[in-house]
């Protein structure tokens, strides 16, 4: 019954909607997080997204490298996170 109420309140907050049928439609089943109660939606992209997918290998800039890349910079962005993985 929680999962359905979080489910309600990510249709209404615009989070999801009820799609048609796609290509890049998925199964997606309900997890709950770690704190026992939170619902997570999880895809299974196996079918659908991965085998589209290039492979791409890249390597995390070292903190130093970073520094050195923004240093002088002004401007910044910052972005939101934690609801990232629902």
């Amino acid at each position: 019954m929680a999962n359905m109420k979080a489910l309600e309140k990510m249709k209404r907050d615009g989070i999801i909607t009820r799609g048609t049928s796609s290509a890049w439609a998925m199964p997606v089943m309900i997890a709950i997080k770690i704190d026992g109660k939170t619902p997570r939606i999880c895809g299974d992209y196996r079918l659908t997204l991965n085998p589209r997918l290039r492979k791409r290998v890249t390597t995390t800039m070292e903190p130093e490298d970073f520094m050195k890349a923004v240093h002088g910079s002004t401007c910044f962005s910052k972005i939101e996170l934690a609801d990232t993985y629902l």
